[in-house]
């Protein structure tokens, strides 16, 4: 068993992991099958180096040990950046990634970046967009200018009817009314998104032709605090004096 070999897997796999064997959904011994059934195969050389040939409670026990080891080390490290440094700056490292699921497979990982500067009127994250994913769907701001700028990867821009490869160092403009998404058929990608953030909005999804609308109640676009957001398809729609007298 090498834990050291966990060293570079991401917080939130390992987390993931956990889940999964809680949930009796990875049988162990751990095989590079069975990770590629939960979305992990890519990471599946430091996990296997780790927890190779361990039973479940095994398994459970080192997970649980090397995320409470570095749940320790993050809160040391945030105190650290709290007391030495400006509130308007702030490191990716220390900002807690939030995950993107559908159907259990992690498809993103978002760091807000913005909020956690105390950014107003401008939000910036970085994205971790997984192999063989795609960002969020197809979509199209009425109020939002957005932007991206490449990192790492090689992921595909969908921008209206266009299919544009990128590549790291490339930087993308969205203004409003633009529908665009990433797709990823490679290895991970990481890029920082940028968005104004003016409220209300309104959202179009082209390919399901879907209308969104979004107020929310913060400045930095903090999703704890939205004061409105509904979703409904165009066909949806009643005419303006329905249910008036």
């Amino acid at each position: 068993m090498n834990l050291l070999a966990l060293t570079d897997v991401p917080t939130e796999d390992l987390k993931k992991l956990l889940r999964h064997v809680h949930r009796g959904e990875l049988p162990c011994p751990i095989l590079p099958d069975t990770l590629a059934c939960v979305g992990l195969q890519f990471r599946g050389e430091p996990i296997l180096a780790a927890l190779r040939g361990l039973d479940e409670p095994a398994v459970r026990s080192v997970l649980i040990c090397v995320l409470a080891e570095r749940k320790v080390s993050e809160d040391a490290g945030k105190r650290t950046l709290a007391a030495d440094r400006h509130p308007h700056v702030t490191n990716d490292t220390h900002v807690e990634a939030t995950t993107l699921e559908r159907d259990g497979v992690v498809r993103l990982r978002r760091r807000k970046l913005g909020a956690a500067a105390g950014g107003v009127e401008l939000g910036t994250s970085l994205v971790e967009l997984q192999p063989r994913h795609r960002s969020w769907p197809h979509h199209r701001h009425a109020a939002n200018e957005e932007a991206l700028y490449i990192l790492e990867g090689r992921p595909i821009l969908r921008i209206g009817d266009e299919r544009v490869p990128l590549e790291p160092g490339d930087y993308v403009a969205l203004p409003a009314g633009v529908a665009h998404q990433l797709i990823n058929q490679t290895d991970p990608a990481r890029y920082l998104c940028i968005s104004t953030l003016r409220s209300p909005d309104v959202v179009r999804y082209p390919d399901s032709e879907k209308v969104g609308v979004v107020m929310d109640a913060s400045p930095n676009g903090d999703a704890e605090a939205v004061a409105m957001k509904a979703f409904f398809h165009e066909e949806h729609a009643v005419d303006y004096w329905d249910g008036e007298s």
